[in-house]
This record gives structure tokens, C-alpha cells and sequence, in this order.
């Protein structure tokens, strides 16, 4: 059995059409309707129920702590899921730098909503609890958006996910260890 070679200008075109295949996957990327939002409220949610659930420091906070964590995680997996079917693809920069939360802008904002919310719920400053959740949420959802802008201007691996990802975990553990703990 004879195997063909290809014609050195075959070769070619298929190394160029392999080439221009990440450009044309980002191009034609899409992105499900209401991703960042829905991200953006469920880390809303989660940081509220978290920050109360934090201050309240009973059995009741630390469920409502952990529906908090559930809700987030359901639409997590959700949102991944809708963006499977939609591209065929799975980036895991999507699901570290978005969805998860390992952009700077979406840790900072996190972070800064859950400290903010935190400090409310313990100085009985309630109505600042959701000002300061939203605005967490608001910065993750924000920062999503502008992973997919410059992900679509340099789609470009950063191989930090797992990483920060571990980080979250490990972080998210020992708040449910301080909150036992008390």
C-alpha cells in the first residue's frame, strides 16, 4: 500500500490553515448571554451570605455561608456548561480567569466586597452588607468581560488557574475553619 506525500504547496496550505485555526476559534467565540451577569450576582450573593454567615458565627451561618458557596458553584457550572454547547471548546483561562475568579480584577473585587461586607455584618451596619456585595460582584462580572476583550485581541495561555484556583479553595476552607472554630 502506497502512502501520498503531499505536494510541498499542499504541506503548506494545510500548515497555514493550521495556523490561522486558534485566530479563526477566537473570532468566532461566543459568549452566552448573560454570563458576566449571572457570575456577577452570584458572587454578589455568595459574598453577602457569606459575610453574614461569617458574622453570625451559629450552625445558621455557617449553612447560610455554604448556600452561598452552592449558588455560586451551581452557576458556575451552569455558565461553563452553556459555553461548551455554544463554542464546542473548553478554555480553561475561561473557567480560572472568569468564572473562578483568578484575574486580578475579579480577586481584588472579591476580596474587597467580602472585607467590606465582612466589617458591616459585625459592626451591625447591615444595609452596607449588599452595597458592599454588589460592588464585589460588579468587579468580578466587570473583569470577566475584559478577560474575553483582550482574550479575543491575544488569545494567550497563562497557565496560572490551577494555581490561583487551589488558592480559593484553601482560602474559602479556612474561613469555614475560622467560623467552626469560634
Amino acid at each position: 500500500m502506497e502512502s501520498s506525500r503531499p505536494s510541498p504547496q499542499e504541506a503548506a496550505q494545510a500548515l497555514a490553515a493550521a495556523d490561522a485555526a486558534p485566530g479563526q476559534l477566537v473570532r468566532d467565540l461566543v459568549v452566552p448571554a448573560g454570563l458576566h451577569t449571572s457570575l456577577a450576582a452570584a458572587v454578589a450573593v455568595q459574598i453577602a451570605t457569606g459575610s453574614l454567615g461569617i458574622a453570625r458565627q451559629d450552625a445558621a451561618g455557617l449553612a447560610l455561608l455554604a448556600a452561598g458557596l452552592l449558588l455560586f458553584a451551581a452557576t458556575a457550572v451552569l455558565q461553563l456548561r452553556r459555553f461548551r454547547r455554544a463554542n464546542g471548546v473548553r478554555l480553561a483561562d475561561l473557567a480560572g480567569q472568569v468564572v473562578l475568579g483568578s484575574a486580578t480584577l475579579a480577586s481584588l473585587g472579591y476580596a474587597a466586597g467580602l472585607a467590606g461586607a465582612t466589617w458591616a455584618a459585625f459592626a451591625g451596619a447591615w444595609w452596607v452588607v449588599p452595597l458592599a456585595a454588589a460592588a464585589g460582584g460588579l468587579a468580578y462580572g466587570e473583569s470577566g468581560r475584559r478577560w474575553v476583550r483582550r482574550y479575543r485581541q491575544q488569545p494567550v495561555q497563562r497557565g496560572r488557574t490551577l494555581d490561583v484556583a487551589l488558592l480559593v479553595v484553601a482560602a474559602v476552607a479556612g474561613l469555614v475553619l475560622l467560623v467552626v472554630a469560634r
